[in-house]
């Protein structure tokens, strides 16, 4: 965990919403493509 997931926690945000550039932000939208990507097989 980042330091910018535990601010986004604090502010009640997701972090694709708080910062979306950050390391962790990247890595969540990764994510989320790779299984948005699965389901569509």
């Amino acid at each position: 965990m980042t330091v910018k997931v535990g601010e986004a926690i604090y502010y009640s945000k997701s972090i694709a919403d708080y910062s979306p550039t950050s390391k962790a932000g990247i890595a969540y939208a990764d994510f989320a493509k790779e299984m948005l990507a699965y389901e569509e097989r």
